[in-house]
């Protein structure tokens, strides 16, 4: 039950500290030292993403978070191993890394939780690798039959952790 609210006071906090601020850094640092201050003694990972519909700018900003994991039409994927910071509630006064990207084609980006992707017999390498292989070759798929795959790669990892996956789809830039 501890979790549970605790997972509340995170959410609820990111959702006010992004009304007041654009920089995915400086609203994962407020929420972190905000995080701190609470004294739970508890942590929380995050990927923390903002698109602009019109720049097509995508900024992802990540605290101790899975990588996400994406494909694209034009036949591009990978593993966005992009630099991050430790999770939420650790570390006082983090300054979380930032990565931009300019989506310029239609694809998908998932997101998921390491109860995906890893377990005691199970690296996560491995796990990350098999949903690679089920988002590359499903990136068209609907978004609700693309992620019932993938939280299916849960079931390789032999333990119970959580196992959540979020589905992002972009159709592209708008045509000329």
């Amino acid at each position: 039950m501890e979790a549970i609210a605790f997972m509340g006071q995170v959410r609820t906090s990111l959702r006010a500290l992004a009304q007041t601020t654009s920089d995915t850094r400086e609203i994962l640092g407020r929420a972190n030292d905000l995080l701190i201050a609470m004294g739970a003694g508890l942590f929380a990972t995050c990927c923390f993403l903002r698109f602009d519909p019109v720049s097509r700018d995508l900024t992802v900003s990540r605290a101790g978070h899975v990588p996400m994991v994406w494909a694209t039409a034009g036949g591009r994927h990978g593993i966005a191993l992009d630099r991050g910071g430790p999770p939420l509630g650790i570390v006082s006064g983090e300054q979380y890394p930032v990565t931009h990207r300019r989506l310029t084609e239609a694809g998908v980006l998932v997101l998921l939780t390491d109860g995906v992707v890893e377990g005691p017999h199970y690296p996560m390498e491995s796990g990350l690798a098999e949903v690679a292989r089920l988002v590359r070759a499903g990136f068209d798929a609907d978004p609700d039959v693309l992620a019932s795959a993938v939280v299916k790669v849960a079931d390789l990892t032999g333990h119970r952790d959580d196992a959540a996956v979020l589905v992002v789809r972009y159709d592209g830039p708008p045509e000329a």
